[in-house]
C-alpha cells in the first residue's frame, strides 16, 4: 500500500482528505510541521506528499527546499495547496510538483494525487 503524506495542521482539512482519498487505497501519514513529516519519513517509505501552505507558525513554501533535501523525499511527488491561488507559481518555483487551490473539488484532488501515484509509461 502506498502511503501519502500530509503535512497540515488541521485536523478537519486532514479528516477530509482522508475520506476523499479513501477509495485509492492509500494509507495516510499525518504531520503538522516539518519536524513530523521528516521523522514520519525516515520510518516510513512515502510515495506523495500532500503539503499545505499555510501551517501556522510555517510557511510550507519554505518547507519545500527542507522537504526536498530528505533522502527519503528527494523524489517524492510533492503537491502544495492552498487558499490563496496567487501562491501557485510560488510553490512551483520552490520545489512543489503541483498545486491545488482550496477549496477543491474531490474529484481534482483524487485525480491529481491518482496522476502522481500511477507509474507512467515513459521509462
Amino acid at each position: 500500500m502506498t502511503s501519502v503524506l500530509v503535512i497540515d495542521d488541521e485536523p478537519a482539512i486532514v479528516s477530509l482528505l482522508a475520506l476523499c482519498l479513501e477509495p485509492l487505497s492509500v494509507e495516510l501519514l499525518h504531520a503538522t510541521g516539518l519536524a513530523g513529516a521528516l521523522e514520519l519519513a525516515r520510518r516510513q517509505r512515502v510515495g506523495l506528499v500532500l503539503l499545505d501552505l499555510a501551517l501556522g507558525d510555517e510557511d510550507g513554501v519554505d518547507l519545500l527546499p527542507r522537504l526536498r533535501g530528505e533522502p527519503g523525499l528527494a523524489d517524492v511527488p510533492i503537491v502544495a495547496f492552498s487558499a490563496h491561488h496567487s501562491r501557485r507559481r510560488e510553490a512551483i518555483e520552490h520545489g512543489a510538483d503541483s498545486f491545488l487551490a482550496r477549496p477543491f473539488a474531490w474529484a481534482d484532488l483524487r485525480s491529481t494525487v491518482e496522476a502522481h501515484l500511477l507509474p507512467t509509461d515513459d521509462h
